[in-house]
């Protein structure tokens, strides 16, 4: 940490040393000037700046690191998700992976919500202390209140008159003493070298660094953090793409539990610490199913439209489709922004396949991963087209896809042809709802004591 205070404003250390044709050694830039600070949003798309792909733990990272202490990975946050449902998802840098931070003194960070009300985890490594304010989940309401009257307006209506969309730029740095003069709980923590700090889901929080430091933190996801999932997911539905795959998340947890199983020891052990956690898990995961078959069973009985060719929609298993429909589903999952960042001893490969995810549908930004719509007569006649023309939707937005934008499309807008053809959407599912309907039955049994 020294060396880094020591050269943070050293040219050479982040220019490279050239030499000229006459010999003349001379300091250039190697590729465009990144900023060193990283303008950090919350809920953010993945971005290849922002190092995916480059985690140690990454199938596409070539990357080789020198042999660690068990204790110096023990002290490290990421080894968390070994051990929790986040470690089923690929790799989000900063989420499911440990980011580093190098504190100096009086640098900040501004109050905000983990990505989709996830849990944190810090841990302070070395140097100056680092003190942390909290807002309880509870509060909540009423801290929203008090940021929307106090809020700058023309902010404000800038942000639609969200006070969450402010927040998720992490630019807000109003003292504790704001929220305590009205009302609003605040806790406060002074972190030392050593110590961790785990906040709650929703919990907001801010602080500061008393000096120089370093310190790493990880998002984790354990009990009882479906209901918070849903409800951000619910508040940014048709805002803004949440990528973290929790129906994805929510089915593999399922699974397991119906299997006598869960991410960190059994399901019975789950029960035993904590009771009232696991019916919640169980009761979300069994609303959120039953809501998916009774909209994908609504979908596969709607009478035909005009051009399905009196056919109705149909379901089709991922790993049988066409190859033409599979490729355009990978294309159209969630994949990080910009060209792909390389580390010196890396070798060159594809980056972090997020695909095995979900995708992100299009019209809500809600990423699925159980099923997607799609129809195989426009990818088929579009091809090359297809990527960016071709309606592909989720099963909450299927019935208005298939009902108005798809016949927009067959008439030829925006594609140039007019499309010909039976165009009945089809729904290709990576569980099929048979086996959605055995996993919501085995969940019922949990509800009713039978772990």
């Amino acid at each position: 940490m020294r060396n880094f205070f020591a050269s943070v404003n050293d040219p050479s250390a982040t220019w490279v040393r050239r030499v000229t044709a006459a010999g003349n050694e001379k300091a250039v830039v190697d590729g465009d000037i990144d900023p060193i600070d990283v303008y950090y949003l919350s809920d953010m798309s993945p971005d290849n700046a922002d190092g995916c792909s480059r985690s140690l733990g990454d199938p596409a990272c070539t990357s080789y690191a020198n042999v660690s202490l068990p204790r110096q990975k023990f002290e490290n946050p990421r080894t968390l998700n070994r051990h929790t449902m986040l470690g089923a998802a690929s790799t989000y840098e900063g989420i499911n992976t440990s980011l580093l931070y190098i504190g100096s003194q009086g640098s900040h960070f501004s109050w905000h919500v983990e990505d989709s009300l996830l849990q944190s985890c810090s841990y302070l490594q070395a140097g100056a202390s680092k003190y942390w304010w909290f807002i309880p989940a509870s509060e909540r309401p009423l801290a929203e209140r008090v940021m929307r009257e106090l809020m700058d307006p023309v902010v404000l209506e800038a942000a639609g008159g969200d006070v969450w969309t402010v927040l998720s730029l992490k630019a807000c740095l109003w003292p504790a003493t704001l929220f305590l003069a009205r009302g609003v709980r605040v806790g406060f923590h002074k972190m030392e070298p050593g110590d961790f700090v785990v906040t709650g889901y929703g919990v907001l929080h801010s602080g500061f660094n008393a000096g120089p430091n370093v310190a790493s933190a990880v998002n984790i996801a354990c009990t009882a953090w479906f209901s918070y999932a849903m409800e951000h997911a619910e508040h940014w539905r048709k805002k803004m793409t949440i990528h973290i795959p929790l129906e994805k998340l929510l089915v593999l947890s399922g699974q397991k539990l119906v299997a006598g199983e869960w991410w960190c020891g059994d399901a019975r052990t789950y029960e035993a610490l904590e009771p009232a956690e696991l019916q919640r898990d169980v009761q979300v995961t069994v609303s959120y199913l039953g809501k998916y078959l009774d909209d994908t069973r609504a979908l596969l009985e709607m009478l035909p439209e005009a051009d399905w060719a009196g056919e109705k929609a149909t379901t089709i298993d991922l790993t049988r489709a066409p190859r033409s429909v599979a490729k355009f589903i990978v294309e159209n999952s969630t994949q990080p922004e910009g060209e792909p960042l390389f580390r010196a001893n890396q070798q060159r490969r594809a980056v972090t396949d997020y695909s095995v995810d979900g995708t992100a549908c299009p019209h809500c930004g809600v990423v699925v991963w159980l099923s997607v719509i799609v129809c195989p007569t426009c990818i088929d006649q579009l091809g090359e087209e297809a990527g960016s023309s071709a309606p592909l939707c989720c099963w909450r937005c299927a019935r208005t896809t298939f009902e108005s934008e798809h016949d927009r499309l067959r008439q030829g807008s925006p594609a140039v042809m007019r499309l010909i053809g039976r165009h009945a959407p089809v729904v290709v599912q990576r569980l099929s709802n048979r086996s959605v309907n055995l996993l919501v039955d085995g969940l019922r049994k949990l509800l009713r004591g039978n772990i």
